[in-house]
């Protein structure tokens, strides 16, 4: 069994140290050291002996996590749940309790800002991709430490873990390229969130880059939900019916809008891949049973989490508001191939550089 000694070792920190994260001791630790002592914990699968906490302890050992979840059941919501599963497994290494704050909108969670700012949260993390409003602003006017996840936010000054969402959009795209795509649409999802943004952005540089011609008509934002990739789907082919003239691939804002398209281009008679390539975004659990298989960009989400919540700590010890360390990390991703993607029919290309 892994000891203090052990995890000193791997991370390359006295014991002392390793010591002062588990008990969560106010001396301020540089963030890419308590990054280094929770990985060596993992890669140990180290589990601290439970001691008493002090109960002259000045500051609460909680932080609170606040998510929307659009009327949705969190154990519908696989996307929330491996974030969280992240955070909990750096909170229950770091002997820190969490909070679960769930909210229909951001507008809902600001008016209950309260709940968060009465003292029984050190700090707090928000998890997108949706835009948070006022909140961000009434917590920064406020001074109390928290962190952004999954928001594409450009904000110099707020701390922040994501994707390069932009990046991942130019990976997926020059996939369908290489498989010999020139006519690719996109549903990208919500058109107020800023990853949403930065993904357009993606989409149109790839396509730019490969010398296609970028389509606005064939972009049609809509919600990060099944019904919307439904809806989106339909109206995509109702404008462009002919093989000739559609779309020969689709790049989804998430795998729910692709599990819509998949439902879509069924009761158009329109296959999966051979009359249509569908990517989508997250390799969610149910992806790789769709049928066929989704091909998907996977977000490192457990990572995201646990990343997050590191960092958050970090804020924490340093204190007042002028000694914290703003934090921007971007996480790469990875494009998990199935079976949704295929090189297009002869009788579907065209020759004419779109």
């Amino acid at each position: 069994m892994a000891t203090i000694k052990d995890v000193a070792e791997r991370s390359g920190v006295s014991k002392a140290t390793v010591s002062y994260i588990l008990n969560n001791r106010p001396i301020p630790i540089g963030v890419e050291t308590r990054e280094r002592v929770l990985a060596a914990m993992r890669d140990l699968n180290y589990r601290p002996v439970s001691a008493r906490q002090s109960s002259s302890a000045k500051r609460t050992n909680t932080v609170g996590v606040i998510f929307p979840s659009f009327g949705g059941r969190l154990v519908d919501l696989p996307y929330y749940n491996y974030l969280i599963d992240g955070i909990l497994f750096v909170a229950i290494q770091s002997k820190w309790n969490t909070l679960l704050f769930n909210c229909e909108t951001w507008e809902d969670a600001h008016q209950s800002l309260r709940s968060y700012c009465d003292g029984s949260c050190a700090g707090l993390i928000l998890i997108g991709p949706s835009p948070m409003g006022d909140l961000v602003v009434a917590l920064k006017e406020r001074g109390i430490p928290f962190i952004l996840i999954n928001t594409g936010t450009q904000q110099s000054d707020i701390s922040s873990v994501d994707i390069d969402n932009e990046a991942a959009a130019v990976q997926a795209v020059r996939y369908l390229i290489d498989e010999g795509h020139r006519r690719i649409a996109m549903l990208p999802g919500a058109a107020g969130h800023d990853s949403t943004q930065l993904r357009v952005r993606g989409f149109r540089r790839a396509l730019t880059e490969a010398g296609l011609k970028y389509r606005e008509e064939w972009v049609m934002p809509g919600e990060y939900s099944e019904e919307s990739g439904y809806q989106r789907t339909h109206l995509l082919l109702q404008a462009e019916s002919h093989p000739s003239k559609r779309p020969t691939a689709l790049f989804c804002g998430n795998d729910l809008v692709a599990q819509g398209a998949y439902q879509a281009l069924a009761e158009r008679n329109i296959s999966v891949p051979d009359d249509m390539s569908v990517i989508g975004m997250d390799d969610q659990l149910f992806a790789r049973t769709m049928n066929p298989p989704l091909t998907s960009i996977r977000q490192p989400l457990q990572e995201i989490g646990e990343r997050a919540l590191t960092i958050l700590m970090a804020q924490i010890d340093q204190g007042a508001v002028k000694d914290r360390t703003v934090r921007k990390v971007l996480l790469p991703v990875e494009l998990v191939r199935r079976r949704s993607v295929a090189p297009p029919q002869a009788s579907a290309q065209n020759t004419d550089g779109e």
